[in-house]
C-alpha cells in the first residue's frame, strides 16, 4: 500500500471557506436524486420520515447486506468466538444520532446533546455502522461496535435550499475532543470547509492512530445549490463532454476536505450506484480509495422504525466502510490501525484500475468477507509485500463445514442399499408370475 506518510494536499483549485462549507454539506446532505428502486425496497425512504411519522411498511430485505455477505462474515466470526466489531468505537460526525432500539449510542461532550434531533442523516449513518437485527433483517455491518454521537450541527438554518446550521468552530472543538477519547474510527459523512484549524484537528486524530473515513462528495442536483457552477454541468467552454453529459475532467479532490488528502489512516470513500450512471449521484474524485454499495440499504429512521436509503451517497459509504473496519479489528485484534486499513484496501475488488486514482471507484468495492478472512500479512506500517498480492477479481469462498471423512462410505452404503432394495422388490413382484407360469 503506497500512501504518503504525511497529510498532504494534492494540486487543485482553492475555494473560499463559505463556498466549500455550504457546497460540501449540500452535496452530501441535501436532497438526493430520485431513483427507481426495485419493488423489494418498497418501504419508506429514510429522508421522508420525521419524528412523528406514522410507521409504514417495513423493508422486505436488505439488499446491500446481501451484497456485502454480512451473514457469511458474521457466521465466520461467531464460529471462531470472535466479536462483530466488539470493542471498537466509531464516532459519527453529523447532526446527531437518535438512540433507537437495537443501536447502542454514547453521547459526547457537545453543547448540542439533549436537544431534539431534526436531521435523519446521523441516525441513518449510525445504523449502517452498528445496527442490530430488526424485523428479521440484519441492519448494521458491525452490530457489536459502539457508536459515539459526535454532533456538530443542530438543525436546518432555514432559507431557500435548506442549508444546515454548520459551525466550523464547533467542528474543530468536537474533533479535538474525540482525539482525547478511545475512539478507533471517525466517520465524516460530508466534506468540511478547509481551514488551518480543521487541518490541525484532523491531523491530530491521524497522529493518534485514529482511522478517519471521509466522504468524497455527492453531486448537487439543482442550479441554486452550492458547487452547481462546477459540478452540475460540464466545466469550461469547448471542453468535450463524456457520453453521460458530465465533464471527463471532473475531479472534486481539491474541494473535499478531508477526503482530498493522502494519509495511510485516511480513507476517502464513495458509493456505487444500481440505478444509472454513478456520476448522477457522486462526484468523481481522484482521491477515492474504495467504494461501497449503499442504494437500498436498510437502516434506522427518526421514528424508531426501519427505512431504506433509496439513492446512493458517499455519506452512507462512510458508515458501511467504518463498520467493515470494526469487523476486521475483531478478526485481527493484534493488528495496528494501518494493518487494518491495508486489509480492507488490498481485498477490494471490481475497480477499473487496481491502483488509487480512479475517480469513481479507486481500488474497487469493499469486500467484508475477504477483508476478514484473507491470508494477508501486512507489516506493522501497513505495507503489503508484492508476493501477497491477490487476484482482485477472485471472490472469497463461502464458509465450508469441516470435511466429513466418512461421507464417501455413507454415500456408497446408501447406493448399495437402494440397489439391493430394488432387486428385492423386483423379485417379490416377478416370483408369483413365474410360479403361475410353471404351474
Amino acid at each position: 500500500m503506497r500512501r504518503d506518510q504525511q497529510l498532504s494536499r494534492p494540486g487543485g483549485r482553492r475555494r473560499g471557506l463559505a463556498a466549500v462549507a455550504a457546497g460540501g454539506l449540500a452535496c452530501t446532505l441535501l436532497a438526493l436524486p430520485v431513483a427507481t428502486a426495485p419493488s423489494a425496497w418498497a418501504a419508506d425512504s429514510c429522508e421522508s420520515i420525521a419524528l412523528d411519522t406514522e410507521p409504514g411498511e417495513p423493508p422486505e430485505e436488505n439488499e446491500v447486506g446481501d451484497r456485502l455477505r454480512l451473514d457469511d462474515v458474521h457466521a465466520w466470526l461467531e464460529a471462531r468466538g470472535l466479536g462483530l466489531g466488539d470493542g471498537t468505537q466509531v464516532a459519527v460526525v453529523a447532526g446527531g444520532v437518535k438512540p433507537v432500539p437495537g443501536l447502542p449510542v454514547v453521547p459526547t461532550a457537545s453543547s448540542l446533546v439533549g436537544r431534539e434531533i431534526e436531521m435523519y442523516e446521523g441516525t441513518a449513518l449510525a445504523g449502517l455502522v452498528a445496527g442490530g437485527e430488526e424485523e428479521g433483517l440484519q441492519v448494521g455491518v458491525a452490530p457489536g461496535a459502539e457508536v459515539l454521537d459526535a454532533r456538530i450541527m443542530d438543525s436546518f438554518a432555514g432559507g431557500e435550499g435548506g442549508l444546515y446550521d454548520f459551525n466550523a468552530t464547533a467542528t474543530v472543538a468536537m474533533l479535538g475532543a474525540l482525539a482525547t477519547t478511545d475512539v478507533d474510527v471517525v466517520a465524516m459523512p460530508f466534506p468540511l470547509p478547509d481551514s488551518p484549524e480543521l487541518q490541525r484537528a484532523v491531523r491530530t486524530l491521524l497522529d493518534r492512530d485514529v482511522i478517519v473515513v471521509a466522504a468524497a462528495g455527492d453531486r448537487p442536483q439543482a442550479e441554486e445549490e452550492p458547487l452547481a457552477e462546477d459540478y452540475l454541468e460540464s466545466e469550461g467552454e469547448g471542453e468535450t463532454e463524456a457520453p453521460s453529459g458530465f465533464s471527463p475532467r471532473e475531479d472534486a479532490v481539491a474541494d473535499a476536505f478531508p477526503a482530498g488528502y493522502d494519509h495511510p489512516l485516511l480513507l476517502s470513500v464513495s458509493s456505487t450506484a444500481f440505478s444509472g450512471d454513478p456520476q448522477q449521484f457522486v462526484l468523481p474524485n481522484s482521491g477515492i480509495d474504495l467504494v461501497a454499495p449503499t442504494e437500498g440499504a436498510v437502516t434506522f429512521a427518526l421514528n424508531d422504525t426501519l427505512c431504506v436509503l433509496d439513492t446512493p451517497g458517499s455519506a452512507w459509504a462512510t458508515g458501511t466502510i467504518a463498520g467493515v473496519l470494526a469487523l476486521v479489528r475483531s478478526a485481527h485484534p493484534d493488528d495496528t490501525p494501518r494493518q487494518v486499513v491495508a486489509r480492507v484496501l488490498e481485498t477490494a475488488t471490481g475497480g477499473e484500475d487496481p491502483a488509487p486514482g480512479n475517480r469513481l471507484s479507486g481500488r474497487g468495492v469493499v469486500q467484508p468477507f475477504q477483508a476478514v478472512t484473507a491470508a494477508l500479512r501486512p507489516a506493522r506500517d501497513g505495507e503489503v509485500a508484492s508476493s501477497q498480492s491477490r487476484d482482485r477479481t477472485e471472490a472469497a469462498p463461502v464458509p465450508q463445514d469441516d470435511p466429513d471423512l466418512l461421507a464417501g462410505t455413507r454415500r456408497n452404503a446408501v447406493w448399495w442399499g437402494l440397489l439391493g432394495g430394488g432387486a428385492l422388490l423386483v423379485a417379490v413382484v416377478v416370483r408369483p408370475l413365474v410360479t403361475r407360469r410353471r404351474g
